[in-house]
């Protein structure tokens, strides 16, 4: 009885910090910031290292192909970006791991990508997504995009990169990965060696425009279909103020889903051997959603195209009120959780 009423006191007192520390956040707060939960890694790490982020189940979704009955604002910007990566030894391919982003040739990678515009109010754009699941379980997400950060903008909060996605119109969570391997500094370099990209994540430079993995994202999920809306970045790390303007967006290619695996599952993981014939890459992606309509090689220009080559997406609502939050969110959502879960527990067992 003494451990339970100690238990009680422990949860009544989370709480009351809470109703403090949560009362600081501005109105309109709604994404919870779930940036130390996910790993990333750049593609070329993903492959020299034999990291199976992207497994043989994984379905691809093309960022281009998002539903415009159902997104919400300024249609994004699209273009293809094409990245050499030089000495790419065509032995660290493997098929289930090939990305579906048009690859040509070794070493070579094609990526259709979108870059969010918010409206003229400032409210936040919304793309939406389509897919289908065979059957109920966990589900992993794996977002692919990059962005960057010009290097007298490093460290400063209004500056940071990231996205914000929510399942079936559900809880909205957001990834700020002005931090991580995803982020360049030094202008869009498309052309680099093997030997120069991992040098760049060693010492954090990140002069090169690399695409990335965002994942450890999870989702329980019910067979058949679902949405995936996505958005830029909410509010910074700093002061919880969201940045209105285009800033906080990504180059963003798509995602894959695929079944989640524990971490003794995907220490265990083996891709399923490759024909012996294959001698190399194949030049077709694999099941996608849908393949991009079009797809032009991206500019030799330093900075980003401004041309949109999409029919503008229909707005069917007025965009939710983005005023501003803070990642203290996150932090209450944990605390409630585990208390609430740590109450049953201690009732199961008086």
């Amino acid at each position: 009885m003494k451990k339970a009423l100690v238990l009680i006191l422990t949860i009544a007192m989370l709480f009351s910090a809470l109703s403090i520390s949560t009362s600081a956040i501005p109105e309109g707060c709604t994404a919870i910031d779930i940036t130390a939960n996910v790993k990333f890694s750049t593609v070329v790490d993903m492959y020299v290292n034999g990291t199976p982020i992207i497994r043989d189940d994984a379905k691809f979704v093309y960022a281009s192909e998002y539903d415009l009955t159902a997104s919400v604002g300024k249609a994004p910007g699209s273009g293809t970006r094409t990245i050499e990566v030089q000495k790419f030894d065509k032995k660290l391919y493997k098929d289930q791991i090939q990305f579906d982003v048009h690859f040509i040739d070794e070493g070579v990678f094609m990526y259709p990508a979108i870059w969010q515009n918010n409206a003229e109010d400032g409210s936040t754009a919304k793309a939406v997504y389509k897919f289908t699941v065979p059957e109920a379980g966990k589900y992993e997400f794996v977002v692919i995009g990059c962005a960057e950060i010009k290097a007298e903008n490093v460290g400063k909060p209004e500056k940071e990169r990231g996205f914000s996605y929510s399942i079936d119109g559900g809880q909205k969570y957001q990834v700020n990965i002005s931090n991580s391997p995803l982020v360049f500094l030094q202008g869009y370099n498309y052309v680099y060696s093997v030997e120069d990209a991992q040098k760049a994540v060693a010492n954090k430079t990140y002069e090169f425009y690399q695409m990335g993995c965002v994942y450890n994202i999870t989702a329980d999920l019910t067979a058949g279909e679902h949405t995936f809306e996505y958005y830029h970045l909410e509010y910074n790390s700093a002061d919880g103020i969201m940045n209105t303007g285009n800033g906080p967006r990504l180059n963003y290619a798509g995602f894959y889903y695929q079944k989640y695996l524990d971490e003794t599952a995907l220490k265990a993981y083996k891709y399923p051997e490759a024909p012996e014939e294959t001698t190399a890459a194949p030049t077709t992606p694999k099941e996608t959603t849908k393949a991009p309509a079009t797809t032009t090689k991206a500019p030799t220009a330093t900075n980003a195209p401004s041309t949109t080559t999409k029919a503008p997406a229909v707005t069917t609502a007025a965009p939710k009120n983005e005023a501003g939050c803070g990642s203290i969110v996150s932090g209450a959502a944990v605390i409630i959780a585990f208390a609430g879960a740590a109450f049953v527990a201690a009732k199961r067992k008086h």
